[in-house]
């Protein structure tokens, strides 16, 4: 799915990836590292964000560093931050991301609903996000990052902030995308249980490498 070869990424002073070689098969793959590890820059760079310093790779078929837009069409991305538009609904965020990859409107709404009910959101997804509790930013947040049905999923730090009914709930349902759907996912976190519960390989960064 990703292969890497030799990857260095410079910031003026600070090396952020020293000659990273990773390749990264189907199923669902866990990152792990401290703080500071450079797992957002990695994270950047396979989605075509920023370019390598140096070395070469493929996601997906695609080049690193030149195919950016393809790649980011095959992929479904959740940030660890939030990212939403304040005054927005649930389903029109879910919906608002389907139509950025390419849905028609129509469509777009209908996928919306679907994968909110797959998500658990029930009238909730009718009010306003900036209501929302962290939980709840949390699953519009993983809606839209399935929304146009990707191949290929990244999620950053997907269940901070839930409590361990929901944690359960969203591990399940990632599992669930890899197992009946075929999906491939990389998961960023630092929580351990959720790496063991779900994870097929384990990618550890630390210091850049």
């Amino acid at each position: 799915m990703i292969q890497l070869n030799q990857i260095v990424k410079n910031f003026s002073n600070l090396q952020a990836l020293s000659g990273v070689d990773l390749n990264i098969n189907p199923g669902i793959t866990g990152l792990l590292g401290p703080n500071g590890a450079g797992k957002s820059t990695l994270i950047k760079l396979i989605l075509g964000l920023v370019r390598p310093t140096s070395g070469s790779g493929t996601v997906l078929g695609h080049q690193l560093g030149k195919q950016g837009r393809q790649i980011r069409s095959q992929v479904g991305y959740m940030p660890e931050d939030d990212c939403y538009i304040p005054g927005m609904s649930g389903v029109e965020v879910v919906q608002f991301s389907a139509c950025l990859a390419g849905m028609p409107s129509v469509e777009s709404l209908r996928r919306s609903h679907e994968i909110l009910d797959f998500c658990g959101m029930k009238q909730e997804r009718y009010r306003k996000i900036d209501t929302y509790s962290t939980g709840m930013r949390q699953k519009i947040k993983f809606a839209a990052a399935i929304a146009h049905d990707p191949e290929y999923l990244i999620l950053d730090e997907p269940t901070s902030g839930l409590d361990p009914e929901e944690r359960d709930a969203l591990l399940s349902r990632i599992k669930l995308l890899s197992d009946q759907a075929g999906k491939s996912v990389l998961i960023s976190t630092h929580i351990l249980p959720d790496v063991r519960a779900i994870c097929d390989d384990i990618v550890i960064l630390a210091a850049g490498k």
